[in-house]
C-alpha cells in the first residue's frame, strides 16, 4: 500500500530533520545495489541511529501496511536491498558504532551499520581482525555481511560471517525486538 503523506511529520518527529530522504534525486541513489540490474525506488528512505527508532519505524510501517526494505551500504549483488514495489527503505548506515569490545571472550558488539573494516581496524593493535573480508569490506556493513553471509579470502581458513556471529538483536516484521544467541560461543 502506498505511504500516506500524513505519516511524514510522524517520521520526522521520530528521526529528526535529517533522518529522511524524500526528494526524487535523493531516493534515486537507493534504487539499486552494486548489481544495477534490479531497480526500484523507495517511497522514502529512513536513516535511524538507534534500534529503538527501527522498532518504531517497523511498527509504523506495519500499522500503515507499507513494505519495509532493510539496507546497509547497498554493496550486495542480489537485489536484496532494493525496493521493486516502493515502500520505506530503512538504511542502517547511521547505526555504525562499536558498542563493546570484549577481548576476554574474543567478541565485539556492534551496530548493524558498522563498516566491516572498521571492526578490524579497532582491534588490529591487539592482534585480532574480523575474518569475513569481502572485496567490499571498505564500504560494506556488518549487518549486510550477516544478511548475505559474506566471505572473502580469509573465509577459506576462518569461515564466513555465520561462523563469526554469536548473537543478534533483530527487529521482527511485527516491530518486536528479539535477541538471539549471546556474547559467548556455545561449547
Amino acid at each position: 500500500m502506498p505511504l500516506s503523506p500524513a505519516v511524514i511529520p510522524e517520521l520526522r518527529r521520530l528521526l529528526g530533520p535529517d533522518g529522511l530522504v524524500v526528494t526524487p534525486e535523493g531516493r534515486m541513489t537507493y534504487e539499486c545495489d552494486m548489481h544495477t540490474f534490479y531497480k526500484g525506488t523507495p517511497e522514502l528512505v529512513a536513516l535511524p541511529r538507534t534500534t529503538a527508532q527501527v522498532v518504531e519505524l517497523v511498527r509504523l510501517c506495519r500499522r500503515e501496511r507499507v513494505a519495509v526494505i532493510p539496507r546497509g551500504s547497498g554493496t550486495g549483488l542480489i537485489g536484496g536491498a532494493t525496493a521493486p514495489e516502493g515502500g520505506i527503505m530503512i538504511s542502517t548506515t547511521r547505526m555504525n558504532e562499536i558498542l563493546e569490545i570484549d577481548l576476554a571472550n574474543r567478541s565485539a558488539t556492534v551496530q548493524a551499520g558498522l563498516i566491516n573494516v572498521w571492526l578490524s581496524n579497532a582491534v588490529r593493535d591487539r592482534g585480532y581482525f574480523f575474518a569475513p573480508d569481502p572485496s567490499s569490506q571498505m564500504v560494506s556493513t556488518i549487518g549486510g555481511n550477516a544478511s548475505t553471509n559474506a566471505g572473502g579470502p580469509h573465509c577459506l581458513k576462518y569461515g564466513v560471517t555465520v561462523n563469526h556471529v554469536l548473537g543478534l538483536e533483530v527487529v521482527t516484521g511485527a516491530g518486536e525486538l528479539a535477541r538471539l544467541g549471546g556474547k559467548v560461543a556455545d561449547r
